[in-house]
């Protein structure tokens, strides 16, 4: 049997390794990773402020999560009324073939787990949201529980 070896002696650092694109005679850099905590944060995001009537609509979820790959991988920043006009923002950067180059610069599999992730997440969602427990949840705040449960127990009904 192979004997146990410390974790910390695998001398393991961060990833902060970066692909350098040029836009308009811009230099940008691209990360090639980013932690796992800020990716699970824009995913959500991404999906959460896509939800029209409770079900994630695809189209705002892939501008919206595109831009944030935009915004956590490169060296743009954005100002806060760009942030504020995510739909004008992305039509930016997808227009001008920008997205592509960075997505070109990553690697695809960073960009297909964010992607697939995003997917997977909207699914689970949207499935949630359509089931009974989800329209119920929904619905809640429609209903007056405590004279729910004191008609039932008086036994009087409408």
């Amino acid at each position: 049997m192979a004997k146990t070896v410390s974790f910390s002696k695998l001398k393991l650092e961060k990833n902060i390794a970066v692909n350098t694109i040029n836009i308009n005679e811009v230099e940008i850099e691209v990360k090639q990773y980013i932690p796992v905590a800020l990716k699970s944060m824009f995913i959500e995001s991404a999906v959460r402020g896509s939800l029209v009537q409770g079900i994630v609509d695809e189209i705002l979820m892939d501008a919206y999560l595109h831009v944030l790959i935009f915004e956590n991988y490169t060296n743009i920043s954005l100002t806060e009324k760009q942030k504020e006009s995510l739909l004008d923002t992305f039509d930016l950067i997808q227009s001008n073939g920008i997205l592509e180059q960075i997505i070109a610069a990553m690697p695809s599999d960073e960009y297909d787990y964010i992607f697939n992730s995003a997917l997977k997440l909207a699914k689970s969602v949207n499935e949630y949201n359509l089931s009974l427990a989800g329209l119920i949840e929904k619905n809640l705040d429609k209903f007056n529980l405590d004279n729910i449960q004191e008609q039932f127990l008086n036994g009087q009904t409408n």
